[in-house]
């Protein structure tokens, strides 16, 4: 995957930004949020959820087109990757890209600004060929855990 600007978001927050020459994923569970005619918005439904047995969890279909959205051809240099509160699904799927790309994601499990959630990243770490030990998610969600504890004091 070529190096890209990531950025993460409130999926609300961005909408009126969208412009051709960045890119946007938006994942939300708002079965009203809509965007409509721009080849460079991924929208996807799915709930910010760790059981992946529920249905309306991430799952690797998912983490496929994400994949598949951001190598294509046309893909933009500054990505924005957005979620319903631009702290849990956003960050952790910005935290696989960026192993993807071969760069350190230790500083978003390490910002208390971002809960990344652990059943995202492991599947979306797989999609892009990212091999990741559960013991190194494990540890990555202590490290998180502790920079809300840190923020906390």
């Amino acid at each position: 995957m070529k190096k890209r600007t990531i950025l993460i978001s409130p999926a609300k927050a961005i909408i009126n930004e969208i412009t051709p020459d960045i890119d946007v994923i938006i994942c939300t569970s708002d079965t009203e949020f809509s965007v409509s005619g721009c080849e460079n918005v991924l929208l996807l439904r799915f709930d910010d959820i760790t059981d992946e047995r529920r249905s309306t969890a991430f799952n690797m279909q998912l983490a496929q087109k994400i994949f598949g959205f951001v190598t294509r051809e046309t893909a933009r240099d500054t990505l924005f990757v957005c979620c319903d509160s631009g702290v849990s699904r956003s960050s952790a799927i910005t935290a696989a890209l960026t192993l993807c790309m071969g760069d350190d994601d230790l500083y978003i499990w390490d910002c208390a600004d971002y809960s990344p959630n652990t059943l995202v990243f492991g599947i979306m770490c797989a999609a892009c060929g990212v091999r990741i030990e559960k013991k190194s998610i494990e540890l990555r969600k202590m490290i998180s855990e502790n920079a809300l504890k840190r923020m906390m004091n």
